[in-house]
């Protein structure tokens, strides 16, 4: 397998887990954590990452979906809603210590 097609399948793999993921833990469970991410948003300044968000959430009172990956559908649906944007790489310990995005406020 080429370089280009090991990536290419490798990203479709995540996003095929994080959609799994998404559909388990449902509707409610998406939009009670979009709420959460909306407050986190109002009373964050900088960037962060995403496990920063999730343990806040967790904190407060989110309940965890059913498969983590849950939440990495939860920053992408934020992305794509032009809420939040990555603007770099840090290692994340959630995934033990492979690179994530940091994000801001878009």
């Amino acid at each position: 397998m080429n370089g280009q097609l090991a990536i290419d399948f490798a990203a479709c793999r995540r996003d095929l887990g994080i959609a799994r993921a998404a559909d388990h833990a449902g509707d409610r469970w998406a939009k009670v954590a979009r709420g959460y991410l909306l407050e986190w948003l109002a009373t964050h300044a900088g960037d962060f990452m995403a496990e920063d968000f999730r343990e806040w959430a967790l904190e407060r009172g989110c309940d965890s979906p059913p498969d983590a990956r849950a939440w990495g559908h939860a920053m992408k649906s934020a992305k794509n809603d032009g809420l939040i944007r990555c603007v770099g790489y840090a290692l994340a310990n959630s995934s033990n210590r492979s690179p994530k995005c940091q994000w801001v406020r878009a």
